[in-house]
């Protein structure tokens, strides 16, 4: 029987598998993590692989390795004008992916991995048994280090994805950003950073032949949320929100969403004055296909017609698990917020040796539990657990 289970294998869970081997000493042999990709973060990979971006919305100190200015230290062992952009010396996209690999390696955290998915949990003498697709796998405690993959698709775009009409969101599986045909009129759809930094990646290679449709004017917010919220104020104001419905609330206000960073403004800014980039501003009512153009029907009464449509809407903010978590919350008798999420102690246990991290755990960990630097967040919840 194992001492920890980990099922997600994306930042989150190999950051927390880095922390339970490599900082706080538990054996590797007590410790997998349960991902149905062959290799580590492919999801994350993938993911971010197809917004283009040049630089990380998060700061140096956001990483996978327990050392907190690894990447720091990495990034000055290299020096380059290229490494980081300001403010916050937010880290090249490029390098904080090879100091990812660096880190995955050298705390072999790929040994790590169980390939598979989780079906259903159920306790068992002395911990926990996980159902699997490909068999069943018993530990003591159970750690959820599952992220948001439902993908936030606007109710108009659907019937026009089932025809097989060529309309795309950035994160489905088998499309690759990289691999879109010359010469197209693009039509990408969002306000926030993605949308942004998909927009300036295919404008750098078809000048003249992107539009940005926005449902408002380019905001503004280095980060997702405000660094305030991993610091003893503002978190200290999340533990006093006196229910799960106050915390939500807390949660909801202070989330960037919809904004980009000051230097993807900036950018987007710069082309759409010289002319390289066109940006509309309205929302979409609805949209037709025909002789293979998409034609977007807006709330103003203006027409979009393009080539190609991509979603960068992001990803609906429904709790993730889905229909076996549920399963699992019903045996179980989970506690649950109105919103649907886990209300858990402040050692991250949901109850009956299950613990919750990232998306999960934001109604204890706060508005930045979902990021980077979530995975650090509960692991040091988690850490008090072994005390």
């Amino acid at each position: 029987m194992l001492d920890w289970l980990i099922i997600g294998g994306g930042m989150l869970g190999t950051t927390i598998s880095n922390y339970l081997v490599n900082a706080y000493g538990v054996p590797a042999s007590q410790v997998r993590v349960l991902d149905p990709h062959d290799e580590p973060l492919a999801q994350w990979n993938r993911y971010t692989g197809n917004t283009g971006m040049r630089y990380m919305r998060s700061a140096q100190i956001h990483h996978v390795d327990v050392e907190p200015f690894s990447l720091r230290d990495y990034m000055n062992a290299r020096p380059s004008p290229d490494n980081y952009i300001r403010p916050y010396r937010r880290p090249a996209y490029d390098l904080f992916q090879t100091h990812t690999a660096l880190t995955i390696e050298q705390g072999n955290l790929a040994d790590l991995r169980l390939k598979g998915t989780a079906e259903f949990i159920m306790s068992t003498k002395g911990g926990m048994r996980v159902e699997t697709s490909d068999g069943d796998i018993r530990a003591r405690r159970v750690v959820l280090a599952i992220g948001r993959t439902a993908l936030n698709v606007p109710q108009w775009a659907q019937p026009l994805r089932e025809n097989g009409a060529p309309v795309h969101h950035i994160f489905d599986w088998n499309f690759d950003l990289h691999a879109l045909p010359p010469d197209e009129h693009t039509v990408v759809i969002g306000g926030g950073i993605t949308a942004g930094q998909v927009a300036l990646h295919l404008t750098a290679q078809q000048p003249q032949s992107v539009t940005l449709l926005m449902r408002h004017p380019i905001s503004e917010a280095d980060f997702d949320s405000s660094p305030c919220w991993l610091g003893p104020t503002c978190s200290g104001m999340f533990r006093r929100a006196p229910t799960p419905e106050a915390r939500r609330q807390v949660i909801t206000e202070a989330r960037n969403r919809g904004s980009m960073s000051s230097d993807v403004a900036k950018q987007v800014r710069d082309a759409l004055r010289d002319g390289t980039l066109s940006r509309t501003e309205g929302d979409v009512v609805n949209a037709t296909c025909d002789n293979e153009q998409v034609t977007l029907h807006l709330a103003n009464g203006a027409n979009l017609t393009a080539d190609r449509v991509l979603l960068a809407t992001g990803f609906n903010m429904a709790r993730p698990g889905g229909a076996w978590l549920d399963e699992v919350i019903d045996w179980f008798g989970l506690p649950a917020a109105a919103c649907g999420y886990p209300v858990a102690d402040q050692k991250l246990c949901w109850g009956a040796g299950i613990y919750v991290s990232g998306a999960l755990a934001e109604l204890e960990l706060g508005p930045p539990s979902g990021n980077i630097v979530g995975g650090r967040l509960a692991a040091e919840r988690l850490r008090d657990v072994l005390r």
